[in-house]
């Protein structure tokens, strides 16, 4: 089955994600990293290997990056793995209900009606 052809009149978002597993789930006892940056394929690619070390040993550093750039952009160490997003952090959450008139104040839930409201909330984080 071909692909369907998208030109810019499409409505694409591009995104990308990561996850990470703590250590108490994973057979291994250690933290598991996945990072998918959705970025487009091309030839010649872009990114490439690279494993950078010191002969003591006390710089081991391996991942892909970029030509031109003195390091590794997405990898990992002995310790950590890293990796980044090619978009902006999601910091709203959208949701919608139909109501049964557009002047009513009543929302259907569970068969019931309830009434509408907007609160405001605020989310303190902690240091880590």
């Amino acid at each position: 089955m071909p692909f369907p052809i998208l030109d810019e009149s499409d409505s694409f978002r591009p995104g990308s994600n990561n996850w990470v597993v703590s250590g108490q789930h994973t057979v291994s006892g250690k933290p598991l990293l996945s990072n998918d940056m959705h970025l487009d394929h091309q030839m010649p690619n872009l990114w490439f290997e690279a494993h950078l070390r010191t002969k003591t040993g006390d710089f081991d550093v391996a991942g892909v990056t970029l030509p031109g750039v003195p390091l590794v952009i997405v990898g990992h160490n002995q310790r950590i793995g890293w990796g980044f997003t090619n978009v902006g952090p999601t910091v709203e959450d959208d949701s919608s209900k139909s109501s049964t008139h557009k002047a009513s104040t009543k929302l259907p839930q569970d068969g019931s009606t309830r009434g509408t409201g907007r609160r405001q909330s605020t989310l303190k984080a902690s240091p880590m």
